[in-house]
């Protein structure tokens, strides 16, 4: 099986990927891992080559933000299937905050609602890390995150159903 994780920032992605990742390499698929500061943003022309690459059991994690509805389209026309996680805006405004308490230069003392409002009036929307793409419905595979809908994916996709779940 060929596994597109599509990553949107702060929906339970590192969750997802450090399961999925486990699975694959207990299953030897080959995994398409980037290191550095940046990981897992590999540029198109890295993608095109893992759409493309031969092979059957193979798992990638990039973030949903390094792809067009035609790179996409790529992966699912060479065999891949695609899925991501999605979360509530509120409570991702609340991950992103605790998140971002534990960060330099995070306003002491400022509220959640404080927060929340100054992000939102940024360009935080026009990031598309944050969001699903206009091509949402081609993605395999779209849930809101929990740890048991991960593990349901994890059952019915992969017959994998002693995956352990650290929520992260």
């Amino acid at each position: 099986m060929k596994i597109l994780f599509l990553h949107i920032v702060k929906t339970g992605g590192t969750t997802v990927n450090a399961a999925l990742s486990n699975v694959a390499r207990r299953r030897n698929y080959f995994l398409h891992i980037m290191d550095g500061e940046r990981a897992n943003d590999f540029t198109p022309a890295q993608l095109e080559q893992i759409a493309t690459a031969p092979g059957f059991d193979q798992y990638a994690h990039a973030h949903i933000g390094a792809f067009d509805e035609r790179l996409h389209s790529l992966f699912r026309e060479n065999g891949w299937f695609t899925l991501c996680f999605i979360r509530n805006l509120g409570d991702l405004l609340c991950s992103l905050y605790f998140h971002s308490k534990a960060k330099a230069g995070f306003k002491e003392g400022q509220t959640l609602d404080a927060f929340a409002n100054e992000l939102l009036d940024s360009d935080f929307a026009d990031d598309p890390n944050w969001r699903l793409p206009p091509w949402h419905s081609q993605i395999s595979f779209v849930r809101i995150f929990s740890p048991s809908r991960l593990r349901s994916f994890l059952s019915a996709y992969m017959n994998e159903d002693d995956a352990k779940i650290r929520h992260l």
